[in-house]
């Protein structure tokens, strides 16, 4: 993990296989001011596919260009029995 000293964001973080080769990658690549806050604005996913290696990667990217830092969301969105694991699909109703 790669965390900045100053403002104690992730900015990187790797994981590895058993051999020691990179397999994902989540980095930030940019941030945005909204009000008074800093969030990332910039977001990077990437997956090294089994037998290959960097640079052969899959990436997903998000940005924001907007937001609203005040807004109020319900607790219950963020519930522990909102989210769904391929455990506990069955257990949880929609």
């Amino acid at each position: 993990m790669y965390i900045d000293k100053e403002y104690y964001a992730l900015l990187r973080a790797e994981a590895f296989d058993a051999d020691g080769n990179l397999v994902r990658r989540f980095a930030v690549t940019s941030f945005k001011k909204i009000g008074e806050a800093w969030i990332p604005r910039g977001m990077e996913a990437s997956y090294v596919p089994p037998a290959q290696s960097l640079p052969s990667q899959i990436k997903s990217r998000l940005e924001v260009y907007e937001g609203n830092y005040d807004t109020q969301l319900p607790a219950e969105w963020f519930a522990t029995e909102r989210f769904r694991t391929s455990s506990n699909t069955d257990k949880i109703k929609p």
